[in-house]
């Protein structure tokens, strides 16, 4: 592994087919010689947090966010957010995740927008996310907390579109191009 990935997204490419996988964002949480861990952040289940929370606590949850199927692997609920005091990793630069249930008890009671509650991840084994994406299984673009946090509603379709879109202008050199395009 050269370069660590953590803190950028997969953008899964039409000829993946894993339903686990189809049309999916993933944030990498963790990249390294060992292997990789992430969680699909485009995939909401028709649960709320505040639903999901009564049946793993007792205690209180006044958040009404969707809570995300984060991948294929069982995990416990997590957070990402942007609250560096109560993270238990930094992620990137403004994006951090929090799996300690005593602080994942204080971020659901607490009025939150750039938040996003997952359950579940996906991991990779040494070598194996690099060979996937030398496949073209996946477009790698860094995040943002706007991509994290606020995306659009067609989350998968507008990034690749856009990672697709930067690729092509680092391709084309405008100096190359005839003024008369008949010249082509």
């Amino acid at each position: 592994m050269d370069t660590s990935l953590q803190g950028y997204l997969l953008i899964s490419m039409p000829k993946l087919h894993d339903p686990h996988f189809f049309h999916s964002v993933v944030l990498l949480c963790r990249h390294d010689e060992d292997g990789a861990m992430g969680v699909v952040i485009n995939r909401p289940l028709k649960i709320t947090v505040r639903q999901a929370w009564k049946q793993i606590s007792e205690t209180s949850c006044e958040c009404d966010h969707p809570l995300y199927q984060g991948g294929p692997c069982p995990g416990p609920v997590m957070a990402l957010h942007t609250l560096p005091d109560d993270a238990d990793a930094a992620i990137s630069s403004g994006i951090y995740l929090t799996i300690n249930g005593d602080t994942l008890q204080n971020l659901v009671n607490r009025k939150m927008n750039a938040v996003k509650y997952l359950v579940g991840n996906a991991g990779w084994t040494a070598g194996q996310l690099e060979e996937e994406i030398r496949s073209a299984s996946w477009l790698v673009a860094q995040a943002t907390t706007d991509h994290v946090f606020h995306a659009q509603e067609d989350q998968w379709l507008n990034l690749s579109r856009l990672v697709s879109l930067q690729a092509s202008k680092q391709q084309i050199n405008p100096g190359t191009i005839p003024s008369d395009p008949s010249m082509n």
